[in-house]
């Protein structure tokens, strides 16, 4: 970009996330070839990184679950018979992302499990 003055900054029109993932909305063409640019620049951020610009329509959703499970099992331990019930449902790339406790009406508790499945480049889980 400073290379050549006459080139034209980058420009964007809005940021955020979506579905986990940043959203950076360039607002023309050379925008983009700009933040393409800067990417290949980007190395060594963590172990695994492997950051890809693309068109938002290529970001899928990534689908959440909560799930109230009895305090008396470990929430460790949860995820594994939710696995074995559902056969249907592809569990086995799923994480627990956070453990709530939760205060039922009549006293008793419960454990809220949020479980995110994690996508690859080609919107698969892993």
């Amino acid at each position: 970009m400073d290379a050549d003055p006459n080139t034209s900054i980058p420009t964007f029109d809005g940021a955020g996330w979506f579905s986990g993932v940043k959203i950076i909305e360039c607002k023309d063409d050379p925008s983009l070839t700009w933040a393409k640019e800067a990417l290949k620049k980007l190395q060594d951020l963590w172990e695994g990184a492997a950051l890809e610009i693309v068109d938002r329509s290529y970001v899928p959703p990534i689908p959440k679950v909560k799930v109230l499970i009895p305090r008396m099992i470990n929430p460790k331990y949860a995820l594994r018979p939710l696995q074995m019930q559902n056969k249907d449902v592809p569990t086995n790339d799923w994480k627990i992302l956070k453990v709530v406790k939760s205060a039922n009406a009549d006293g008793s508790q419960n454990y809220i499990l949020h479980f995110v499945r994690t996508i690859r480049r080609n919107g698969v889980g892993h």
